[in-house]
């Protein structure tokens, strides 16, 4: 799945998610650029609303970095192409790699450097990015 940015601000933020993680309308999402194309890793519900996990702009692959998770109000759909990595939660309808859907700790772990889980990561990123060149 394939998205573009339509907007980094928090102007278009559903008001369910003001104050998730400090997010507010004056924000900006600096991770993504306006008009920028992202690969989609996971579709994680976040209070009901979708957020697609991309890698920023400053993802340097090093793992320096990390994928974010951002409301789906942010972007427009380019290419909606499931991955075939993907699975279905039934009881949260999020879409993701297993590790991401049924691990509670994993986010929380890739983006805090964990190996097992920057590793995990980095075999699924490559193989969804290769669905999407």
């Amino acid at each position: 799945m394939i998205v573009e940015c339509i907007d980094n601000s928090g102007i278009s933020l559903p008001d369910i998610l003001l104050s998730h993680q400090g997010w507010s309308r004056s924000m900006i999402f600096e991770q993504v650029t306006v008009g920028k194309s992202y690969i989609v890793y996971a579709i994680i519900h976040v209070k009901n609303i979708p957020c697609y996990m991309v890698c920023s702009d400053y993802f340097d692959g090093q793992y320096i970095t990390y994928p974010s998770l951002l409301p789906n109000s942010l972007f427009k759909t380019i290419q909606n192409l499931q991955s075939k990595f993907w699975q279905l939660n039934q009881d949260s309808k999020d879409l993701g790699f297993k590790d991401m859907l049924y691990d509670k700790y994993f986010y929380g772990n890739l983006v805090e450097g964990y190996e097992k889980e920057v590793q995990i990561f980095a075999s699924i990123k490559s193989k969804i990015d290769l669905e999407n060149t």
